[in-house]
């Protein structure tokens, strides 16, 4: 794992981003266990920050904590990740319905300028995941709280931050195009107040999340 000295930020986030990290690079595999006592007696820090660390992981859907057992890296397969994606895909598309009466003309711009986004991303030699998934996650959540439904609101963030490792999963950006050409679609169904639509572009959407984790992360496993 990375030196916990090379930066300066408090220890349980260092922790938290070493573990993270060492996970998304398969340098820790799904299921390989992890105490407070062996991080705690590698870096020689107290085991305070390092629990605080495993909540935050287990909470992103990193770790799985078990009592008096330490944590286990979180096993993942083809069913988790389609009960998510199904999930998800249900209820931004109920958000999406529940949106389309509240969208403006400017609303509508800002989609597709948050789109456009997404496509000279993809034209950058040097992009990165991160700098997709900043721009794709604000993309969705502005039709998420035109919905104006704060319990689904709540659920969806509490979703998306519960299986955050999903989207920090895929290796490359090659399907940044095929996004885009969805996001358009979506884009069009709310300009035409089409409520089937709608729904169906964003279903559509997030079926794409799963065949690009089961495609790039579950069938390299195996």
């Amino acid at each position: 794992m990375t030196n916990i000295l090379e930066n300066h930020l408090p220890l349980r986030d260092k922790i938290y981003h070493i573990i993270r990290k060492a996970i998304l690079e398969r340098e820790l595999e799904p299921g390989r266990r992890l105490t407070e006592m062996e991080i705690s007696k590698k870096y020689g820090i107290s085991r305070t920050p390092i629990r605080e660390a495993f909540r935050k992981l287990e909470s992103e859907g990193f770790l799985t904590i078990l009592p008096r057992k330490g944590a286990i890296i979180t096993d993942l397969n083809e069913q988790t990740v389609l009960e998510f994606y199904q999930i998800k895909g249900a209820l931004e598309a109920l958000a999406g319905r529940l949106a389309v009466e509240n969208f403006k003309h400017s609303d509508i711009k800002e989609l597709e300028e948050l789109n456009n986004k997404l496509k000279n991303i993809a034209k950058e030699e040097n992009t990165t995941l991160e700098n997709f998934n900043k721009i794709h996650n604000q993309f969705h959540r502005k039709f998420i709280l035109l919905s104006n439904n704060k319990l689904l609101i709540e659920i969806l963030d509490n979703l998306t931050k519960r299986y955050l490792r999903f989207r920090l999963m895929v290796e490359h950006t090659n399907f940044i195009d095929e996004v885009v050409k969805q996001h358009e679609e979506i884009i069009d169904a709310f300009k035409n107040k089409n409520i089937r639509l709608i729904s169906d572009s964003i279903k559509k959407n997030a079926e794409l999340g799963a065949q690009l984790i089961k495609k790039y992360y579950i069938n390299k496993e195996q």
